[in-house]
């Protein structure tokens, strides 16, 4: 390689451009043009294999250049670091789920932009430093200091190659670049016209080719039991995710062979799939089954799927891209709908009800504060969560502060997340909850059990963190008591030891709002 020479390579006749660059002393530049290419990558190799130029710089028709001294300072910067093999004038430090980089929020660079005789600078984020390190440059502009092969067998036209570069140059652990520009170096003259059928189909070909590489592993947990129609259902909701890069876990407490059945074609034909059969119940309502699959599992991210509930198809693709863009998250929810047992869509409960009408972010501290004094679980079932495994690793799913919740084991779980960072509630409706008679919220044990770890949750947390309004918050838990109580059917099932602690709990309850002082 000629390391003292630069090959420029045009898409469309850009001499006159060309021309206006003022060339370092010591460097050669050669001039290659790929105009009326079928093939923009394939043309591109020819040209890695037929030119010795170490220096190569790709720009697109829609290109003119404002810095005549461009070409040095995209030497400058390759010859400080031999690490760097890419840079652009625009570029992206996240790339989101929809594999689309001109979506992120994450953008980084500067250029002026000319459309129908007006020229407007579009400043996407200022670097105060040299350069900022990036996943993704756009084609308006790539440099490089290092031949890699472009990939010519997957795209041929003008869609998502130069992103699929990108990811080749970092995949041998090269950097990516977009340099500090005082002034703008480059103009964009217009968009492209933006062929939608074509789009969508590289667009499909990039995800199914680099998911893998760019997007974090996200973990399906099911926990199931006795359940093999429902189960099917829940599975293939998992299985047809639009997010590329799942693995699902599947622990099973069945007292019988039929969801072994159900899952035994679906592991033949996806090998992301985990079966673990537990020769019948572990015990504690499923819990310790779900407990068990979070141990197996091996994403970064955990999303729970309840064996009787079912995914949107793009849940998780529209869920992990809010933690792509944003690292202050601790937990994404959405609204979920309720179904019957057949499927059908049914009105809201209390629980289900949109907290905001519209997508945002919640303070974790101001969502923790809703959830006391709702006194329900307004974030969602496991199945309506998505959350980053090491966030609770620590302790455990539903352990909060040493104790193992069973009833409200997902509050619990909640609690501990937000404590961290904030949440994002997407008010799209991406699961749904199936009601039916079958489900554990309808045994009456737990529904005691769920009383008593609402009072246990109240008083742990109130004595380690600020509670607002915290009198409030255990009136409620009375005002629930003496509904729960009243309710003979129920309260004559509870078990008397459950009986005498709940009164126990509610005397307790009574001193603290009569400012009552306790022995």
């Amino acid at each position: 390689m000629d390391d003292k020479k630069i090959c420029i390579i045009f898409d469309a006749n850009q001499k006159n451009e060309i021309s206006k660059l003022i060339i370092p002393d010591g460097y050669e530049i050669e001039i290659r043009s790929i105009a009326n290419t079928n093939n923009i990558t394939k043309a591109y190799n020819e040209i890695l294999n037929s030119s010795d130029a170490k220096y190569k710089i790709y720009i697109n028709q829609l290109v003119s250049f404002q810095n005549k001294n461009i070409l040095f300072d995209v030497i400058k910067i390759f010859l400080e670091n031999r690490k760097i093999g890419m840079l652009g004038i625009i570029g992206t430090e996240t790339i989101p789920t929809s594999g689309i980089w001109q979506e992120s929020t994450n953008k980084y660079g500067k250029y002026y932009y000319v459309e129908k005789n007006n020229k407007k600078e579009i400043i996407e984020r200022n670097i105060k430093e040299e350069y900022k390190k990036v996943k993704v440059i756009g084609s308006a502009f790539m440099a490089t200091q290092y031949d890699v092969r472009w990939r010519e067998e997957l795209f041929d036209d003008m869609y998502f190659y130069d992103t699929a570069q990108c990811i080749e140059f970092i995949k041998l652990g090269y950097e990516i670049v977009v340099p500090r520009q005082d002034e703008s170096w480059c103009t964009i003259n217009k968009k492209y016209k933006v062929i939608p059928n074509k789009f969508e189909e590289y667009n499909e070909i990039f995800l199914k080719e680099y998911s893998k590489d760019i997007f974090p592993l996200v973990s399906i947990l099911i926990a199931t039991y006795n359940r093999p129609n429902y189960f099917k259902i829940a599975l293939e909701s998992a299985i047809n995710q639009s997010y590329k890069n799942i693995e699902i876990i599947v622990g099973d407490d069945s007292t019988n062979n039929e969801t072994q059945n159900v899952i035994k074609p679906y592991i033949e034909k996806y090998k992301n799939i985990k079966y673990y059969s537990n020769g019948g119940p572990l015990g504690n309502y499923g819990v310790n089954n779900g407990l068990k699959c979070f141990k197996l599992s091996n994403g970064e991210f955990v999303n729970y799927l309840m064996d009787d509930d079912v995914f949107h198809k793009d849940k998780i693709k529209k869920m992990m891209n809010y933690f792509i863009e944003n690292k202050k998250i601790s937990l994404v929810t959405s609204y979920r709908k309720v179904i019957d047992k057949d499927g059908n869509e049914k009105e809201d409960i209390a629980p289900t009800k949109k907290l905001l009408d519209s997508t945002g972010t919640i303070k974790g501290n101001q969502l923790i504060q809703m959830i006391f004094h709702s006194m329900t679980n307004i974030v969602g079932e496991p199945t309506t969560v998505l959350f980053r495994k090491k966030d609770i690793a620590d302790c455990g799913f539903g352990n909060y502060r040493g104790k193992q919740y069973i009833s409200i084991i997902d509050v619990a779980s909640w609690i501990n997340l937000l404590l961290k960072g904030d949440a994002v509630y997407i008010s799209e409706a991406l699961s749904y909850f199936r009601i039916h008679e079958g489900q554990n919220e309808n045994r009456v044990e737990l529904i005691c059990n769920g009383l008593l770890e609402w009072f246990n949750l109240i008083i742990e947390y109130s004595n380690n963190e600020k509670l607002i309004n915290y009198k409030q918050v255990v009136a409620r838990w009375i005002y629930l008591f003496i509904c729960i109580l009243s309710d003979e059917d129920k309260s004559s099932q509870f078990k008397i030891a459950q009986k005498i602690k709940l009164y126990e709990c509610y005397n307790y309850a009574i001193k603290k709002v009569l400012d009552i002082k306790l022995k």
